[in-house]
């Protein structure tokens, strides 16, 4: 039981969760799962199958997306982020990003936000049943927890969407 208390303190230093009551939480810290993410590790990739919700812990993750290349008629969509500190543009051809690829082959991203300790991402796949909008990468060694769909879905998607109508 100790360990879930602790889990559940951990939650209600996210954002998100510091809004939903006591029970909400204790229930929640019942169903997530601790995740730990190397240096430059994706967490999951622009266009992928949504199936987790994360909180991150400890470190901090990029959100990039696709940048739309002349005669590419490839779309970003929204990430979802309320952080826009950073835009720089990386290239990857590790082929597990979906977006179009230039001549080369290479996908240009653009870094379009930075999250820290106490973010959560990842809920937009799930809020609207879509695939990812963006891509998420370890800018340093980060800890998170996640948050499956299902649980997701039975536990916190409500209290989601009411805080996404409120902005």
């Amino acid at each position: 039981m100790a360990e879930v208390e602790a889990v559940g303190a951990a939650l209600s230093t996210v954002v998100f969760f510091s809004r939903l009551d006591e029970a909400t939480v204790l229930l929640l810290s019942k169903c997530v799962k601790y995740e730990q993410f190397k240096s430059h590790e994706k967490v999951f990739s622009y266009g992928a199958y949504g199936d987790k919700y994360y909180l991150l812990l400890t470190g901090r993750v990029a959100v990039q997306v696709p940048v739309k290349q002349p005669g590419n008629n490839s779309s970003s969509n929204d990430s979802g982020s309320e952080n826009n500190d950073n835009s720089e543009e990386h290239s990857s051809d590790d082929g597990d990003d979906t977006a179009s690829s230039n001549e080369n082959g290479k996908v240009h991203m653009l870094q379009i936000a930075t999250l820290e300790a106490g973010a959560g991402f990842g809920e937009m796949a799930l809020l609207e049943d879509q695939p990812r909008s963006a891509t998420i990468v370890a800018l340093e060694n980060s800890e998170a927890l996640s948050l499956d769909r299902e649980n997701y879905q039975l536990h916190a998607m409500e209290k989601h969407r009411e805080v996404f109508r409120r902005k």
